[in-house]
């Protein structure tokens, strides 16, 4: 096309087919929110020409143009030529990069969204550190970060109130004042999410037991483990595993304060604890009706009122603790009673304990004809053994009908009080949907929870996948495998490559059994090695 710049592009580009090129949402009659103000409601008309009504921004392409890259006229001119592919005075116009200048309102804006959402995760944290971090007993010594909780809590909400708030002047002025402490912030909330709490820790641990269970099949690991269960009868099956997982080699263990106490001896210096689950119950004073003995109804005083009475009631909890071998220490020697600790248990008990944890459907005993073993009921789902048979019998067949029921239980009826989820594509995978958070706590073991961050201008539409979203919560995904996320910590959603809805439902346990196949053929070949072995046992 010839003619100069100028006319080419104003015969050529309309003020609306720019906007929409640029990047602004512009409605089907015509409206948008001006770029060149805090405009929240479409207040600028584009046509050709484009006109403000909240601002009184008004012209052609080119001052649109010329106005939202802080251009001059020329310059914006040869911009729209060349991102339109557009040509004048039969020349290509030069290439040149443009950076698009943001007006003091939208930097505004992005500086009090950034302080919000930075205060906003720190409120997050200080209210699971004084739930989570209060002291269990009055006498216990505080935690700092409960402290801090208790000191800062309401002060950051008082701040996040300020910022909803209309008062822009007062809000610029504290932004500027504070933006460094508001980056050290963010740094610190990051730095504290990534820290496991009591809970996550108490989690970790009992993943680790379950999966060293499924290892113990193995005939060599299974009888290192009988063996040092012979020596901590005393200690429940987790702990036990526990136990067997950091130092097998051990023989009986106390905690630091026990060994210095009640056997005079120390621990020696470097010696790393092993972790295991303590219970730390604590009393708590409650008042509740006095019932009748006899009768159980509340009992009344004299004007008809019901009696209530002081009662004092534990409250069970558990946390991690270190213990110690008895290798790790030195000092007085053991007193004679301490050789009654070193007691035996039957193997067979012990095996069959860890059968019934790692099998997915209850195992029970019951009678049943002398040819039949046992048998695996994919309708009742469940595993019955036959009574009365041999040691090792038994294990034979429980550890056969346990395989059965991993490789043959596609067909897990479902819960019908499970929630349903929608059935989406997440960058090209199968998963699931929610509008609501989701806990990976109520998820079944082998199903991956992610959060969906919605865009500040619209926090309902979802512009990133994350671990875990505070502010801007736009839903919760959930994935037959874990994502890779990169060191920012999100994955970007695009037109391109994001999130497709399918029109489907499906339960989680469903998504599960459609997309878990291979890992349970895994499962299985383990526990049919540990088959193997048990037959071998049994042919000697």
């Amino acid at each position: 096309m010839g003619g100069n710049v100028f006319e080419t592009v104003k015969q050529s580009i309309t003020t609306r087919e720019a906007a929409e090129h640029y990047g602004i949402e512009v409605k089907r009659n015509g409206m948008a929110c001006c770029p060149f103000h805090d405009d929240r409601t479409p207040s600028m008309k584009l046509d050709r020409r484009f006109h403000c009504f909240g601002c009184g921004a008004d012209g052609d392409v080119i001052d649109f143009a010329a106005r939202l890259y802080n251009l001059s006229p020329k310059e914006a001119a040869e911009k729209l030529a060349q991102d339109f592919g557009l040509l004048y005075d039969s020349q290509a116009p030069p290439k040149k990069t443009y950076v698009r200048q943001k007006s003091e309102a939208q930097k505004f804006r992005e500086s009090k969204q950034r302080c919000f959402r930075a205060l906003a995760d720190y409120a997050h944290l200080l209210r699971g550190w004084e739930t989570g971090l209060a002291p269990l007993t009055p006498e216990d010594e505080p935690h700092p970060l409960f402290v801090e909780a208790l000191h800062q809590k309401d002060y950051v909400e008082y701040l996040l109130d300020f910022l909803m708030e209309d008062g822009i002047e007062e809000q610029k002025t504290w932004i500027a004042e504070h933006l460094t402490k508001i980056m050290d912030l963010e740094r610190r909330n990051k730095e504290m999410a990534e820290k496991p709490t009591n809970r996550e820790r108490l989690r970790e641990i009992t993943e680790g037991i379950e999966q060293n269970i499924k290892e113990l099949f193995e005939s060599e690991k299974y009888m290192r483990y009988l063996s040092v269960m012979s020596r901590f009868h005393r200690y429940s099956v987790n702990n036990t595993m526990l136990i067997y997982m950091q130092k097998p080699d051990a023989t009986l263990v106390a905690g630091y304060n026990k060994w210095k106490n009640q056997f005079e001896r120390h621990v020696k210096k470097g010696e790393r604890g092993i972790t295991i689950i303590a219970p730390t119950p604590y009393k708590k004073k409650i008042e509740e009706q006095k019932l009748d003995p006899d009768t159980h109804a509340p009992v009344l005083d004299a004007n008809g009122r019901v009696v209530m009475e002081e009662k004092e009631v534990e409250i069970p909890l558990f946390r991690p603790v270190k213990v110690f071998d008895v290798s790790q220490t030195d000092g007085k020697p053991l007193p004679s009673l301490a050789a009654d600790l070193f007691g035996n248990v039957r193997h067979f008990e012990a095996f069959m304990e860890a059968l019934k944890r790692s099998a997915p459907v209850p195992l029970a005993f019951e009678e049943m004809d002398a040819d039949t073993d046992g048998y695996f009921s994919s309708s009742q789902q469940r595993i019955a053994i036959r009574q009365g048979m041999s040691e090792v019998q038994t294990v034979s067949a429980a550890v056969h009908e346990i395989a059965h029921s991993k490789l043959h239980n596609f067909d897990v009826p479902d819960n019908p009080d499970a929630p349903l989820y929608q059935e989406v594509e997440l960058f090209g995978q199968p998963a699931l949907f929610s509008n609501e958070r989701i806990a990976a706590d109520d998820l079944p073991d082998g199903l991956f929870c992610y959060d969906l961050r919605g865009s500040d201008d619209d926090p309902g539409a979802p512009v990133a996948v994350e671990e875990r979203v505070i502010v801007n919560h736009a839903g919760s995904v959930i994935t037959a495998k874990p994502l890779e996320l990169p060191e920012q910590g999100y994955l970007p959603l695009t037109d391109e490559s994001g999130l497709d809805f399918n029109g489907g439902e499906k339960t989680a346990q469903r998504f599960l059994q459609d997309h878990k196949k291979d890992r349970r053929t895994e499962e299985v070949e383990a526990l049919y090695s540990a088959f193997q072995n048990v037959n071998h046992f049994k042919e000697c």
